[in-house]
């Protein structure tokens, strides 16, 4: 099976984390995750939307991509935000929690961030197309 990348952009906006769980949520469900699987990757990639959204530089996008793999959907989540994200709180145990191997990479660029978040998510067993 070829991996295989998806990636989209959108305004770092609240009104726009709607579209942002509806097009993971399609995604998961194109991938065959199963449905309570797909709630799941939806969520946690809303959490991280919503952190980074909150702390936005003016004018930002947030990318969201995900990657495809023989046994991991990866996800990277970034944007450039005015603060470094604060990784305490509810929104970030539920990420910990549903994901694994998560990372938060943030490069300081006065005055500015650039915020890099990333974490797998394993495919059910059996899984083996996108």
């Amino acid at each position: 099976m070829p991996d295989s990348t998806v990636a989209m952009e959108f305004d770092a906006r609240p009104e726009q984390l709607g579209m942002v769980r509806a097009l993971t949520r399609v995604l998961a469900l194109q991938l065959e995750l199963a449905l309570d699987e797909a709630a799941d990757l939806e969520l946690a990639v809303h959490e991280v939307g919503t952190a980074l959204v909150a702390i936005a530089a003016p004018g930002a996008v947030v990318r969201c991509e995900y990657r495809s793999r023989a046994t991991t959907i990866g996800v990277l989540v970034s944007s450039t935000t005015v603060i470094a994200p604060r990784t305490t709180g509810l929104g970030w145990h539920i990420v910990r929690t549903l994901a694994s191997n998560l990372t938060v990479d943030c490069v300081p660029d006065d005055p500015q961030h650039t915020v890099i978040v990333g974490f797998n998510w394993a495919r059910p067993l059996g899984w083996n197309h996108l």
